[in-house]
């Protein structure tokens, strides 16, 4: 599919979903610590600001859950980065269907091409994936 194509939900074979998602943005957006411990063969997740270590299958559901994908917009906020969600009752590539686009960026650049989806959750991930990951390259 054409990147200039809106992308179907599970379309697209590059794009993280479920807790590999779930993860990225944990460590990436939201500033969580990944920590190995090799001993045991266990991940878990230190919070932000926080010596707290919790269980890998404790990070926040983001791509699920749409209070833990707001802490993602609250976040985006505070970093000075604006998201814009936009809710197409008929979207025309795909009649009959409704679908979320969501871009994020700062207000001083270009925005990350919208991600198109189904799933609110899912496109508010990704989209604060391609804005951080955006500006780190800047």
């Amino acid at each position: 599919m054409p990147s200039s194509e809106p992308r179907r939900e599970g379309r697209e074979g590059q794009e993280q979903t479920g807790q590999k998602l779930d993860a990225a943005v944990a460590e990436e957006v939201m500033g969580w610590v990944p920590v190995w411990h090799p001993d045991i063969q266990l991940l878990t997740w230190r919070r932000p600001g926080s010596g707290s270590v919790i269980a890998d299958r404790n990070v926040p559901a983001y791509s699920s859950n749409i209070a833990a994908a707001w802490q993602i917009v609250e976040k985006l906020h505070a970093d000075g980065i604006s998201i814009h969600l936009f809710w197409a009752a008929d979207f025309p590539q795909w009649p009959g269907e409704s679908c979320w686009q969501v871009s994020a960026g700062r207000s001083n650049d270009t925005f990350q091409q919208p991600v198109i989806l189904m799933s609110v959750c899912e496109a508010i991930c990704l989209a604060a994936l391609r804005a951080v990951r955006g500006a780190k390259q800047c």
